[in-house]
């Protein structure tokens, strides 16, 4: 357990030193999070998560960007856009995440009133099918990327792997909500 709580910690560490030299993000001395220059105006909207794999059926994707948002906006205080709101422009817009061109960014964004857009993938490993009864294992992977409406960049990514004996539910909420402390405004 110690090995994987260090290599995770060192690939934090990792990314948010790449971030700083690129000149996203500012560290703060024992602070491992993102740190994005921000006014009080700028907001995040945080879109459905894709899903790859079987998760057991849920719309896990969805459930994702409603943990990763209360996450946000309680533990965070950071400016979030309403999940309904996000919702109804996705399907007026018909917008893809997995179609991304910065053009189709900014226009989301401007409908959204948004500074970023943060994008999630859950991708299931495994092949056996989550059974309780049997106590198997799932592993799962989650992949998030933020991205300025701006001018369609990655301004910041993450991605944590999880193995469990729990439901994959559980599992993603547990892993999106340790995930959003990593995402800071200065």
């Amino acid at each position: 357990m110690k090995k994987k709580h260090i290599s995770m910690q060192a690939m934090g560490v990792c990314i948010v030193i790449v971030l700083w030299i690129s000149g996203c993000c500012t560290l703060n001395s024992g602070n491992t999070g993102f740190r994005f220059s921000s006014n009080d105006s700028q907001k995040m909207a945080v879109l459905d998560f894709e899903e790859q794999g079987f998760l057991g059926g849920e719309k896990l994707g969805r459930f994702a960007a409603e943990e990763l948002t209360t996450a946000l906006f309680i533990k965070q205080n950071l400016k979030v856009v309403d999940r309904a709101q996000v919702t109804a422009i996705m399907v007026e817009t018909q917008f893809s995440p997995s179609i991304l061109d910065v053009k189709s960014i900014q226009q989301l964004g401007e409908k959204l009133e948004s500074d970023y857009l943060i994008l999630g993938c859950i991708t299931r490993f495994d092949k056996e099918n989550f059974d309780p009864e049997t106590n198997g294992r799932i592993s799962v992977q989650i992949t998030i990327r933020i991205i300025s409406t701006r001018n369609g960049e990655v301004v910041g990514m993450i991605s944590r792997q999880s193995t469990k004996k729990e439901e994959p539910k559980i599992i993603v909420g547990k892993m999106v909500e340790a995930m959003a402390g990593f995402v800071r405004f200065k």
